[in-house]
């Protein structure tokens, strides 16, 4: 499998290729294809996705004929049906005519941000790709997690007020909802404990139904209202620049729902309480929980 490589520098792609390698794929540039309006002729056969990296803002001498060609390149990709992530940098997002198009807004030299971004877009490609009849057949989630063992490790983080208890916290939590949802692309054993956006990315599969995907934010938000707002905003952007279907925070409130989590809601964004995740797994419910706000966001409800 080929992944196609579109941009204008000559150098610092070293850990761009390699990530691309480590994840099964052979990345060819597209000055090897055919550069620009080239390209269109150039021979597809084996491509499954394309990566293209934006110039950054002050490489002033990139600005018209290396921006330009890219973007040939990004339509011509795109006409050609390839699932393609935007490396943006220092630009952030995109231009809106590009709006339909996946983009990290992360420096190439991030090793760490560019290898949890590609997971999350390859995870995103293999859930939207998915078929019924590719979808393994698995036992009740409830049959093959310990459930006591997983809701007692989840709630004896909530108490303790230390950073490695944050970072339980999130493992916890990630490895249950692998346990329900099969492969998860996760971000937990960060190297240095750097925040890279969001937890994790699952996919709900279509075994009940048409296949989506969930970005997912793991907070310890302590009752502290502004934190929450912020997690909720963060998740948000995530979820705009990956084109996920919903966003999930699960947060650290064991009791019952109180006025901190009464903001204003933020579209197309679920917060469940890590009590509330652990309900849901063990009723066998929380597919179809995200299953129904997955529809009611497609139709604006």
């Amino acid at each position: 499998m080929r992944c196609v490589v579109s941009t204008s520098r000559s150098e610092g792609l070293d850990g761009l290729l390699r990530i691309i390698n480590d994840h099964g794929f052979d990345p060819i540039l597209t000055e090897d294809m055919g550069a620009g309006s080239s390209l269109m002729s150039a021979d597809f056969s084996d491509v499954t996705c394309a990566v293209a990296v934006l110039p950054e803002i002050d490489e002033a001498e990139h600005q018209a004929t290396g921006l330009l060609a890219i973007y040939v390149e990004i339509g011509i990709l795109l006409g050609k049906g390839i699932p393609l992530l935007a490396i943006t940098g220092s630009r952030g997002g995109l231009h809106p005519a590009l709006s339909s198009v996946a983009y990290a807004a992360v420096d190439l030299e991030d090793d760490d941000s560019l290898a949890f971004h590609l997971r999350m877009f390859l995870k995103t490609l293999s859930v939207r790709d998915a078929t019924s009849a590719e979808i393994i057949s698995r036992e009740p989630a409830a049959q093959r997690v310990d459930l006591d063992a997983t809701a007692t490790s989840i709630l004896e983080t909530l108490d303790a007020g230390d950073r490695g208890s944050a970072l339980q916290f999130e493992k916890q939590v990630v490895r249950l909802l692998s346990e329900v949802f099969g492969g998860v692309a996760d971000n937990v054993d960060r190297a240095g404990g750097q925040d890279l956006g969001v937890d994790a990315v699952i996919g709900v599969e279509a075994k009940h139904g048409s296949p989506f995907f969930v970005v997912v934010e793991v907070k310890k938000v302590r009752g502290d209202r502004l934190t929450f707002r912020r997690a909720l905003e963060q998740l948000a952007f995530y979820r705009q620049s990956l084109h996920a279907d919903l966003g999930l925070l699960v947060f650290d409130s064991v009791g019952p729902p109180q006025p901190l989590w009464m903001v204003e809601p933020v579209e197309g964004i679920l917060a469940l309480s890590a009590v509330e995740l652990i309900r849901m797994v063990a009723e066998g419910s929380l597919e179809q929980f995200l299953r129904r706000a997955r529809n009611q966001a497609v139709h604006g409800a």
